[in-house]
């Protein structure tokens, strides 16, 4: 077999992969569940919350991009889980206008939860993975985050 057609099967059974992989994930954050207190929370929201938990001191922009969404996106997910008591926004004594996110007791229980749970899934349904295995999927993922952004970049 001719190794172009090959490579393009490759390319083509990946890309299906990808496609499945990610609707189920859409499927997942839609649900609303447990991440360590009484309340439920759907994926965009323990997500949030991961982000600002991962950074020392996290203002909208930084959200946004760790998450590869906009700003008025992480803008609005900032404000829902402010209001709900997850987050804490510190006001810059330099800068008036730059708003720092940090978690609050609340939002870091939801935090170690979801940690929890995801090393729990990994250990369960990942552990067979080579260090190899996970280090090439994430340099994949990381040249196909790049092909989107270039495509976003090109079709705003």
């Amino acid at each position: 077999m001719d190794n172009n057609k090959n490579k393009d099967d490759l390319f083509e059974a990946l890309h299906r992969h990808l496609h499945n992989l990610v609707n189920k994930h859409k499927t997942l954050d839609r649900l609303p569940r447990n991440f360590g207190i009484a309340a439920l929370l759907i994926g965009s929201e323990v997500h949030t919350i991961d982000v600002i938990g991962d950074c020392s001191i996290a203002n909208v922009t930084e959200v946004g991009q760790r998450m590869g969404i906009s700003k008025a996106a992480a803008s609005q997910a900032v404000r829902k889980l402010h209001k709900n008591g997850y987050i804490r926004k510190l006001k810059d004594e330099n800068n008036k206008r730059e708003v720092y996110l940090s978690l609050t007791d609340k939002g870091r229980k939801v935090y170690q939860g979801h940690k929890d749970l995801w090393g729990k899934n990994c250990s369960i349904y990942l552990s067979d993975l080579t260090n190899e295995e996970i280090e090439s999927f994430i340099k994949v993922a990381e040249k196909i985050i790049l092909t989107v952004d270039a495509q976003l970049d090109v079709n705003p």
